[in-house]
């Protein structure tokens, strides 16, 4: 499947819930005793039961604590850390930050199934199928000691992997409801997208202070001595001669290639100062160029460019295809989906959710 990391960001946890189970490693069984079948109730009496509920807490749960749990590394407790959460960034402590945002996630998976329903949606086929393919391999009853059925489970990962991405390529998508026309993709393309090669320097100390004169231009000497390599034998020589003067002693440097040095960037995903760099520079061309920082006569970062064609080759604007219907319609896709949300509720059973503690998940 082919999907953008921005469509895609939360849904590293099912991966990993995934991946963890057909590797056939050992799970913490956390119990939870006398805990109801139905979790919450929405639009005149539809449920999302327990099993379900702790399918999403645990993928959740995965997502977050990724972040959190090499506090335990240096003697905290990651549990004790504090979350922001909501438009007024409310600090909740760490579980019930993990609580607060599996609900949201069912909320707008809700939201997100009705929208699908009532502009006569499904999902994409074919990234069914592959999801289909993986969940095949699932062992029987793999997760029964959390409370969660294999059925329970299949439900909410492929509501997970599923709905969202469905329903917003089916919206905005080729083919879609409100399809976004080529030569919009292409305008978009063409005016934001930037190729290039760079080698960078600090032109600051370890303290962020102004180089001396001497010094800077010591950096600025290494810089025009990479641009004479390139000029005489292309810039991944020039590159291996960088990382060649930046190996630890005895470090074997292996030569680089042109896939790994290209950068092909949406300009709305990179500063200011780094766009007004690399745009400084004629297409084919190549040049050093010094930016960056508050002071124009003391920049902080001097970088030779190298700024390529975002043309060439011609796979960049297809692949790149979904990362632009993404930039272009995400604000709008999320507002219709507010929308809906404001217009379901939700009732989740506090019993149920007060006994579904994350903590248990991270126990051995």
């Amino acid at each position: 499947m082919k999907h953008t990391t921005k469509l895609l960001c939360g849904l590293l946890a099912a991966v990993m819930l995934l991946s963890v189970m057909l590797t056939g490693c050992t799970l913490p069984k956390p119990t939870l005793p006398g805990v109801g079948n139905v979790a919450a109730t929405y639009g005149g009496g539809q449920e999302i039961t327990t099993g379900e509920y702790l399918a999403y807490l645990y993928m959740n749960f995965n997502n977050v604590y990724q972040n959190y749990y090499y506090y335990a590394q240096y003697g905290m407790d990651p549990w004790e850390q504090v979350v922001p959460y909501g438009e007024d960034d409310e600090e909740l402590p760490l579980a019930d930050y993990i609580t607060a945002t599996t609900k949201d996630s069912i909320s707008r998976i809700i939201a997100l199934d009705k929208m699908m329903k009532d502009n006569g949606l499904n999902w994409l086929e074919e990234d069914e199928k592959s999801v289909d393919e993986e969940l095949a391999t699932m062992e029987p009853d793999a997760f029964i000691d959390y409370g969660i059925s294999n059925d329970s489970f299949t439900k909410a990962y492929k509501n997970m992997m599923l709905t969202e991405y469905s329903v917003f390529m089916g919206l905005y998508g080729k083919g879609g409801i409100n399809e976004v026309k080529d030569t919009e993709i292409r305008k978009y393309f063409n005016k934001n997208y930037l190729s290039y090669k760079m080698i960078t320097v600090n032109l600051t100390d370890d303290q962020g202070k102004a180089l001396s004169k001497e010094d800077k231009q010591k950096q600025l000497d290494l810089l025009n001595g990479y641009l004479k390599i390139y000029n005489e034998k292309g810039f991944e020589k020039a590159m291996d001669a960088y990382n060649q003067d930046n190996a630890a002693e005895g470090e074997k440097v292996t030569a680089s290639k042109d896939e790994e040095n290209r950068n092909d960037m949406d300009a709305t995903e990179l500063d200011s100062d780094t766009v007004k760099a690399i745009r400084s520079v004629e297409v084919g061309k190549a040049k050093i160029v010094e930016y960056g920082g508050d002071d124009e006569k003391n920049p902080t970062t001097a970088s030779l460019i190298v700024r390529l064609d975002i043309n060439e080759p011609k796979d960049l604007y297809t692949d790149s295809y979904e990362s632009i219907l993404y930039a272009l319609k995400q604000e709008d896709f999320d507002k219709e989906v507010d929308k809906v949300m404001d217009k379901i509720t939700v009732q989740f059973n506090d019993k149920v959710i007060s006994k579904c503690d994350p903590k248990e998940f991270a126990e051995e």
